[in-house]
């Protein structure tokens, strides 16, 4: 292989651009190049110098180790080549690996380089211990790669080593137990903890529970991301064993009985009047369950279900960002998406149509609200459940992350008597989270306030929701016209979409009302601009906005595994800082806690825009959103990027989180 080709393998595995979440990896070589002030080039060659001491080279390692064929590492490579792409997704477009699990398969590639160059692979251990020779380990790779093993399995399996002399130099060299099954006592209850799929999968069962503690035998024990997705769905902690997959296989084919041909012809060809007899069948049941436990595990707010070619691909929403949790066979698909479907009501045999549902779900001694959607794809349906708690969303205002400087400006204009208060931000940005604070601060019993949204999320008490309904021709402008007969005080509407809409708001903002919005904006001046192209005068709009709040949603970063380190320069210059500043600020590091993500919940980062005096003058004369901007800063607006580079350097956030979501 080329130099050139070898480095840049190298590079697509261990410098891929996306951090992605349940990596242990350790700590990116772009980011230690930023602290040491090396370039990444010169680690990566070190890398690369490393290998082809021992003789190898990137490509021939990832087919001695079993990940790739010689044939289809060539294959890949002919493809980067005429396509341009990264070796990541050239492995998913060649269907080398599919798109749920290619961020494990990455990972795996990058851990095993990086064991391989500092002398702690398992076959490196081997030698070293003399437990076996060059000859045996060469042996165990050709089986590995012949049958689809992994080394620890071949060598079992070749009886080049004993389950005990494994597990103790597991034991040694990785602190990871051994278990041999067939002197351990299953207890069915225990097995069934985990779901099936993943357990034929990944080959591995729950053989006992201690407490929060749930001890199981893995044929892959230092398989980190199963390890974390394991915890995410069971709520407990996860210790792993090794065990060997001949002792192994047998108790699957009793707890976990595969789904055979001849089902899957029978699912296949099943009649519509039976799928949802099958979706309610035991097995169906628990998978669908740990799906959603797992998700309220993980402090979930979605759970995507995507149908791929052969298997349906389970996604949770976490802090905002989507990570691969599981995938479900063909066989099964169509069951899940039944079980779904059925529990929310919906006609399972509508598959050509989206359609909305509900679910009342209680775990433990807690409700929560699961609003289903489906979505008729080329592939099967789609399927998005969004999670509703409550106690996530219906916070003060002092917990949403707001500044003092900006809270105090806004606690004190929502408590005028009259007049509109617009948040703005993308869809997902937490605009539904801040309306609602903002209600309850102004929530009295003396005051008639009344909403009317589409969907109604959260039921606040005290408060009257009105429900959007097309079926009756019930928008947000026949509803808030509606609602201006019923006496209010204060209005909440929960889009402001069309022209009819936004002069209805701003008519009610200018009689008397104190009237609650959102606009789709990307930032709080842009709310200006927009009721213009609705069609609402500029003096209308003067008089009638009090507020605009833009606002974006942050992931905080973990307060266990948070590394403090002192920027390179152009994030110095970035933040503000001076060129020889030695203020630290924080990056994300990864841990058990925040399941090696390095972030663990979300904080707003917000732009308030006030309608001052000399505001209001320049709006009714015309003035362009630029200079409304200067102005705005003048009057002591913090734009968003800077509120943004303020929680970086106070340590709430990393830089890096700030870039993803704002552009800076």
């Amino acid at each position: 292989m080329p130099e050139r080709d070898k480095m840049q393998l190298l590079k697509d595995i261990l410098l891929w651009e996306i951090r992605m979440p349940f990596s242990t990896a350790p700590k990116s070589l772009s980011e230690k190049s930023q602290e040491e002030g090396i370039p990444a080039e010169q680690e990566l060659e070190k890398v690369l110098k490393a290998l082809e001491s021992q003789g190898k080279d990137v490509g021939q390692l990832l087919v001695e180790k079993g990940f790739l064929t010689a044939e289809a590492l060539e294959k890949v490579r002919r493809e980067q080549d005429s396509s341009g792409l990264g070796l990541p997704q050239a492995l998913v477009r060649l269907k080398v690996v599919s798109a749920a699990t290619v961020t494990e398969v990455v990972e795996s590639l990058g851990r095993l380089i990086l064991e391989e160059v500092s002398g702690q692979s398992l076959g490196q251990i081997l030698l070293a211990e003399k437990t076996t020779d060059e000859e045996g380990l060469k042996k165990a790779e050709r089986l590995q790669q012949q049958a689809g093993l992994n080394l620890e399995q071949a060598l079992l399996e070749l009886k080049l080593i004993d389950l005990e002399t494994l597990g103790k130099l597991y034991q040694k060299h990785f602190s990871i137990p051994w278990i041999d099954l067939k002197s351990v006592q299953l207890d069915a209850k225990t097995v069934r903890l985990l779901p099936d799929n993943l357990m034929r999968q990944k080959h591995f069962v729950a053989f006992r529970k201690r407490g929060q503690a749930l001890d199981v035998a893995m044929i892959m024990p230092r398989d980190q991301s199963t390890i974390d997705r394991l915890q995410i769905i069971t709520g407990l902690k996860i210790q792993p064993h090794l065990v060997d997959l001949r002792a192994l296989n047998p108790v699957l084919r009793k707890f976990v009985p595969d789904v055979n041909e001849a089902a899957k012809a029978r699912i296949r060809e099943i009649a519509t009047s039976d799928i949802q007899e099958a979706s309610e069948e035991e097995s169906t049941v628990h998978l669908v369950n740990k799906i959603i436990e797992g998700a309220v595990n993980a402090r979930a707010t979605d759970i995507h279900l995507d149908p791929q070619d052969d298997h349906l691909r389970v996604r949770y929403r976490i802090d905002g960002m989507l990570y691969d949790i599981m995938t479900i066979q063909d066989q099964q698909m169509i069951l899940v998406t039944a079980r779904v479907k059925v529990l929310s009501d919906m006609n399972i045999t509508e598959r050509r149509r989206p359609q909305d549902g509900h679910i009342a779900y209680t775990m433990g001694d807690r409700k929560y609200d699961l609003r289903v959607s489906t979505l008729p794809t080329h592939l099967g349906e789609k399927l998005v459940l969004r999670l509703l708690d409550d106690t996530t969303v219906l916070k003060g205002m002092r917990q949403l992350g707001f500044e003092e400087q900006d809270l105090a400006i806004v606690e004190q204009l929502i408590r005028r008597p009259y007049g509109m208060v617009l948040v703005t931000g993308p869809i997902g940005s937490g605009k539904t989270t801040t309306l609602y604070a903002a209600l309850s601060e102004v929530n009295q019993a003396n005051r008639n306030i009344i909403t009317i949204e589409d969907p109604i999320e959260y039921q606040l008490p005290g408060i009257n929701q009105v429900q959007v309904d097309s079926n009756i021709d019930l928008n947000f402008a026949e509803g808030l016209r509606g609602i201006l007969r019923q006496d209010a005080d204060i209005l909440m509407v929960g889009e402001i979409r069309d022209g009819e809409t936004a002069k209805t708001a701003v008519r009610a903002a200018m009689t008397g009302h104190l009237l609650f919005s959102t606009l789709h904006t990307n930032y709080a001046v842009n709310a200006v601009t927009t009721l213009r192209h609705l069609d609402v005068q500029p003096f209308l709009i003067a008089g009638s906005i009090i507020c605009v709040i833009a606002q974006r949603l942050v992931r905080k970063i973990c307060p266990h595994c948070a590394e403090t380190f002192i920027p390179p320069l152009p994030v110095r210059l970035e933040l503000g800082l001076p060129k020889n500043s030695r203020k630290a600020i924080k990056r994300a590091v990864g841990c058990a806690e925040c399941y090696h993500t390095g972030y663990m919940g979300r904080t707003g980062v917000y732009e308030v825009f006030s309608m001052t005096p000399r505001i209001r003058e320049m709006l009714i004369g015309g003035t362009s959103e630029e200079r409304l901007f200067e102005v705005a800063r003048e009057e002591g607006m913090t734009p968003l990027a800077e509120n943004g580079k303020g929680k970086v350097l106070s340590g709430q956030t990393t830089f890096d989180e700030l870039a993803r979501v704002i552009y800076i």
